[in-house]
């Protein structure tokens, strides 16, 4: 008697845990749509799972709490993001000891099919944890194509396959002048391009570009960002300085082997590679592939209403666009 009355406690913790976690989870969606899908929805799962007696539900929550953060530690983390990542790390202990507690009780009962259904999706959460990355635009320096508040996915597949970027590809890079800080920017010279910018306009080895995504928003030309390479009006950094001294000819940047010329599309207030040179192939962590959600988070309605981007300030219309 005392036995079951143990046995239906585990079980009950073990649910209670995954209960907890996916409610946490689900309020969490409200800021963010990609926690119904990632967190909510599986340990919903688990947590019903575990109180019919599957012990693979129990491992699978277990590994939903553990394989992104997991993930994150082996593909590299910020230093600034690294306390909070061990925070999550924390708190992730508690509920997975009860649910460990809930697995070795039910282990004895597994069955096959429970076994391939919660092993299939730990594989594609870690593989995705590793090929996909969620992030936040917090600047208006790629308006029109993104804005501020997009929260989007990006791929990490070209740091293992060493892919080559593209001209007029999108890329997450770390900022040269800061490898602590990730910048989206759009990829403008390829090693060996001649580029300068006459009242605004880009052109690419003494051609005019065609950029449909490129938006001026200020009708004032400035003598050193729309009229590139110049002498410039702004203090620099020195990657920028050394750029100026080294790699124009005949009044234009030619890229040199190895690196990549970016700009933002948002021409008129963008920090790029105007400001602070080239970057290299490994400065590169990704490419931007879908915003899932986005947010009008504009400093006026943040005022006004005094609140965090919740579903109040959705842009529904950007939701699941390909970049």
């Amino acid at each position: 008697m005392q036995a079951d009355s143990k046995e239906q406690r585990r079980i009950r913790q073990g649910t209670v845990a995954a209960g907890i976690v996916a409610a946490l989870a689900l309020l969490s969606a409200y800021f963010s749509p990609l926690m119904v899908l990632l967190f909510a929805a599986p340990f919903a799962a688990a947590a019903f799972g575990i109180r019919r007696g599957s012990a693979w539900a129990a491992v699978g929550a277990i590994g939903f709490l553990l394989i992104p953060i997991l993930t994150r530690l082996l593909t590299g983390v910020e230093r600034q993001a690294l306390p909070a990542l061990l925070f999550l790390l924390v708190l992730a202990v508690v509920p997975a000891f009860f649910l460990f507690r809930a697995a070795l009780l039910l282990w004895p009962r597994r069955t096959v099919a429970a076994g391939v259904s919660w092993t299939s999706l730990l594989v594609i959460l870690f593989a995705g944890s590793l090929l996909l990355r969620p992030m936040v635009m917090p600047s208006g320096s790629m308006e029109n194509t993104v804005l501020v508040g997009d929260h989007m996915l990006f791929e990490t597949a070209s740091r293992f396959t060493g892919r080559e970027p593209a001209r007029g590809e999108l890329v997450l890079f770390r900022y040269p002048v800061n490898t602590g800080t990730i910048f989206l920017k759009r990829v403008i010279g390829l090693p060996g391009d001649r580029i300068r910018i006459d009242r605004k306009k880009l052109h690419l080895n003494g051609q005019p570009a065609a950029e449909p995504y490129a938006i001026h928003k200020t009708e004032y030309f400035d003598s050193y960002r729309d009229h590139f390479p110049s002498e410039p009006t702004v203090r620099l950094f020195p990657q920028a300085l050394e750029m100026l001294a080294k790699n124009v000819v005949n009044g234009e940047v030619v890229v040199p082997g190895g690196k990549y010329f970016v700009m933002g599309d948002n021409r008129d207030s963008s920090l790029d590679s105007r400001y602070w040179g080239f970057i290299s192939k490994s400065d590169i962590i990704g490419r931007p592939v879908l915003i899932y959600a986005s947010y009008d988070i504009d400093s006026a309605t943040l005022a006004k209403e005094g609140s965090a981007p919740n579903v109040a300030h959705m842009r529904w219309n950007r939701l699941f666009r390909r970049l």
